[in-house]
């Protein structure tokens, strides 16, 4: 009997997501002029913005082209070579087999399906080993699967189509030889390795394809113009413990097949519609997990099902980890930002804004009432970035006041009342440099630079740097003590000074490799490990006019030099450009939120958005629109573990609302709320230094040919790697437990005790 399948279908379709950010830039002024403690306006200091705006013609609109979706369309079914179930003569024998790598296989049929690339993007974001098979140009072979005898090469297989379909040059068939199919499952049921069809069409009543899917085709929905809302049933929620229980599952922009099952198949995912993903045993022993909708990196539904049919395939045993974070750095604190004007559609010229000693007692209240109504964010705390130059001499009404006294009542004291609320409160932050001045440093255009330059620029930016530690660390100071000050990490304003030149009209990248070699040395000579980087400064700049010779293979090699972005998942940017001295020093990136800096009110965040982004939307946008762009954004860079902080403004601390409000704190409920929706799992809440610890770790990893072999008779893991590197193994059984799940540090030769797997 032959199997049918359909033509593909592709949908075009944009997925928004906000990438615009407010740059930061030195804010100076000889002005000595007092804060109005009641509004927190200050007589603006120049004439020109102190921030360059944001424009559409200098930053990426709000949107990523992910590409198209492949799908197999109802009702034009073609003729497809069939798939025998007959076995043939392998190597593979039935009987148990319990040694296999842990390692995954994914098959493709062609190297452009966008499943593929979702499959691997989640598989590199976790640091899961695996090889990638495409079907119509390599043949499956035994060694391919098994090198050794009695030894798998894989403990799990990835099928980025249930049916490898693609369009031959002989017409539309499997990119498999029925050969091919047989010894894929002939090892799959002597390895007992779990299978995974991310999407397939639901034609399991066939006995000629094995009932492979366990799932008969009852329609077919088109999800470009609303959501197919899917939920977990009870065999679904074992499958995915870290997703909430009730969750809904939105299948958006991605074409999908509805089914009823058969024979001994479980439904794991269904819809109002119909099951859209099913657990299936088939007679062999094997167990196959298919859902019936397209993928691609950036979809909701394949984001958030990705981590549990990772986890399932591999029986919950694998190299790697993934983790939920998220961290909110408030840039600026003590010093004034801009004020955006609605009327003339720029910065104020006359007013600026600095947060008033209230706003400083609501963000304290807010941070205790949010820890509490949303308990997977209980260690939440704001990472404050401050600028201690001295009160009232270089900024109007800003800088740190040393003789401000330390207290908490309501009664203003001193010259400076917010700084003596900032010593009080002082511990219901964690506090990060971010320079005296908040300077901005020219990256050196012309290489060498000259000695003397050098010379200058060092005793320069060595104040710019000590001066913060001395106000963070002495009496007089914030008095900060342990885990209050992280000292290791650095932000210089406007993330200046590393090679990318936003006040250049256009905007340049230079690259690292002019990045200011003597800042490289102030911040080494203050035990500086980490400095902040913004992820869009690599694509803000038309140019990289990098001219850093690789001596690897000793030509130009921009898009290394140019990158401030996260190389690969969870990993930062090595300072390591030949200019540059030797160092220790890594770029660790940071998310931009379109809150902007210079808005402290839904009004003029809602001007500004409109006046930047109501062309390429069509239309306007309400505080609430806004607010849910930017939230579902923030989630995107939260579910796939990434470690990048957010990063803000301390004028998005104005409390607009008296006690309650304010955009900041707004749009952190709004990402709190999403994620108590969905996710069954505590966030992750670091310093910048910790999370760039565990950026340095994850180089490392990746860079370690790390594998394991797992003996599922004894019941132990025997890892392999480079040795002195921490080779994450996650499990059911030992380490430390996030969620339904344990990780533990491994080095190469461990044996470890991980039991039979989930």
């Amino acid at each position: 009997m032959s199997t049918f399948f359909t033509q593909s279908k592709s949908i075009k379709y944009l997925l928004g997501a906000s990438l615009l950010c407010a740059a930061l830039i030195a804010c100076q002024s000889t002005e000595q002029t007092p804060i109005d403690e009641n509004t927190g306006l200050v007589p603006s200091s120049s004439k020109t913005s102190q921030h360059p705006l944001p424009s559409v013609n200098n930053q990426p609109p709000p949107q990523v082209e992910v590409g198209s979706v492949d799908g197999f369309q109802a009702g034009s079914k073609v003729k497809v070579e069939a798939f025998h179930n007959t076995r043939v003569s392998t190597r593979f024998a039935p009987g148990a087999a319990p040694k296999v790598k842990l390692k995954l296989l994914v098959v493709a049929a062609t190297s452009d399906e966008t499943t593929l690339a979702a499959i691997t993007a989640f598989l590199k974001q976790i640091g899961t080993p695996f090889d990638t098979l495409i079907a119509s140009t390599t043949d499956l072979t035994e060694a391919y699967l098994e090198t050794d005898a009695g030894l798998g090469n894989y403990n799990g297989i990835l099928l980025t189509t249930a049916n490898l379909a693609w369009v031959s040059p002989t017409g539309f068939a499997s990119a498999f030889t029925p050969a091919e199919w047989t010894m894929l499952r002939s090892y799959e049921a002597q390895y007992k390795a779990r299978e995974v069809d991310l999407y397939s069409y639901p034609d399991g009543v066939d006995a000629s394809y094995t009932g492979n899917t366990g799932m008969v085709y009852t329609g077919a929905v088109d999800t470009t113009s609303a959501p197919l809302n899917a939920q977990l049933t009870t065999k679904g929620q074992q499958i995915f413990p870290f997703l909430q229980p009730s969750i809904t599952i939105p299948i958006r922009y991605a074409y999908t097949y509805t089914a009823s099952v058969v024979g001994n198949a479980v439904p794991i995912l269904t819809t109002a519609s119909g099951v859209v993903a099913a657990l299936n045993a088939t007679p062999d022993g094997r167990e196959v997990l298919a859902l019936t909708m397209a993928h691609n990196p950036y979809l909701t539904h394949s984001v958030l099902l990705s981590y549990g049919l990772i986890r399932w395939v591999s029986r919950g045993v694998f190299l790697g980890e993934k983790q939920m974070y998220f961290s909110a750095h408030v840039d600026d604190v003590f010093i004034p930002n801009d004020v955006w004007d609605p009327v003339t559609n720029k910065n104020s010229t006359t007013v600026e804004f600095r947060l008033r000693p209230n706003d400083l007692v609501n963000t304290v209240n807010w941070q205790s009432k949010f820890r509490i109504a949303h308990n997977k964010f209980s260690s939440f705390k704001f990472d404050f970035l401050f600028n201690g130059l001295p009160f009232n001499t270089d900024l109007p009404g800003g800088g740190f006041d040393t003789t401000a006294p330390n207290t908490c009542g309501r009664v203003p004291v001193g010259k400076d009342p917010f700084t003596s609320k900032a010593k009080c409160y002082k511990s219901s932050f964690r506090w990060m440099n971010h320079t005296k001045t908040h300077i901005y440093i020219d990256s050196p255009i012309t290489l060498p630079v000259p000695p003397a330059t050098q010379q200058a620029d060092l005793a320069l930016f060595s104040d710019e740097i000590g001066f913060n530690i001395n106000i963070a660390r002495s009496a007089t100071g914030l008095n900060l003590i342990g885990n209050e000050f992280d000292s290791s990490s650095l932000v210089i304003g406007n993330h200046s000074g590393l090679g990318y030149m936003d006040e250049a009209a256009p905007p340049r990248n230079y690259g690292k490799s002019h990045a200011n070699p003597a800042l490289i040395r102030a911040a080494q000579q203050y035990g500086v490990q980490f400095l902040g980087a913004n992820t869009s400064a690599p694509t803000t700049a038309p140019v990289c006019a990098s001219d850093w010779i690789d001596p690897a293979t000793n030509t130009p090699n921009p898009a290394k030099d140019c990158n401030q972005n996260n190389p690969s998942p969870n990993t930062g940017v090595w300072l390591d450009a030949a200019t540059l001295p030797a160092n220790n020093i890594m770029l660790v990136p940071r998310f931009p939120v379109n809150v902007f800096y210079n808005t402290g009110t839904p009004a003029l965040l809602v001007s500004e958005y409109n006046h930047l982004y109501r062309t390429f939307w069509g239309r306007d946008f309400t505080i609430d629109e806004i607010m849910e762009q930017e939230a579902n954004t923030a989630m995107d860079h939260i579910l796939t573990g990434s470690f990048n902080p957010h990063y803000f403004h301390q004028t998005n601390l104005q409390f607009y609302t008296p006690g309650t409000t304010s955009l900041l704190t707004s749009f952190i409920d709004k990402v709190a709320q999403k994620y108590d929706a969905w996710m069954n799992l505590p966030i992750k809440n670091l310093s910048m230094t910790d999370l760039g610890l565990k950026m340095k770790a994850r180089f490392a990893y990746d860079n370690a040919a790390a594998s394991a072999v797992w003996d599922r008779a004894a019941g132990t893991v025997t890892i392999s790697g480079a040795s002195n590197v921490n080779i994450p193994l996650t499990n059911p059984a030992f380490g430390t437990a996030y969620g339904p799940d344990f990780v533990r540090s491994t080095q190469a030769g461990d044996i470890v005790t991980v039991g039979q797997g989930i």
